[in-house]
């Protein structure tokens, strides 16, 4: 096990980023991060995203984060909404799949799968198999 937290990795082929935590929602800040707090995580992400466009020809190919992206799979209430900045990145720089987990998923009927142009957002609550 590797934490990629604020880092980009390469296995077998596959360029993979990570980003911890959920949208600061208590007193405690361990974990939890501000919207500006995310986007400097993902501002220094960029270089390395850059590095793979240049090299293998895309940015990434899996991001892993704790929150969801905003309005995708994120909750009402204030300790589960999504992270806006998360959407942005996506846009910009499509990752294959984004997958999250945070917003514990409770009636099969609740989507946990959503496309966003190129990427394929996932919520992995309780826990999912992915095959690529």
């Amino acid at each position: 096990c590797e934490n990629i937290d604020g880092r980009v990795v390469e296995h077998r082929g596959l360029l993979i980023a990570g980003l911890e935590g959920s949208p600061r929602y208590n007193d405690r800040p361990r974990f939890q991060y501000t919207e500006n707090e995310m986007r400097a995580k993902i501002a220094a992400l960029t270089p390395a995203l850059v590095l793979n466009r240049a090299r293998a020809g895309r940015f990434l190919d899996v991001l892993i984060a704790h929150a969801p992206p905003y309005q995708i799979h994120d909750g009402a209430d204030y300790a589960h909404r999504g992270f806006k900045s998360f959407v942005w990145l996506i846009d910009h720089y499509q990752p294959r799949y984004f997958l999250h987990g945070h917003k514990h998923v409770y009636d099969a009927r609740e989507q946990t799968v959503t496309p966003r142009g190129a990427t394929t957002v996932i919520n992995t609550y309780d826990a999912r198999v992915l095959e690529i």
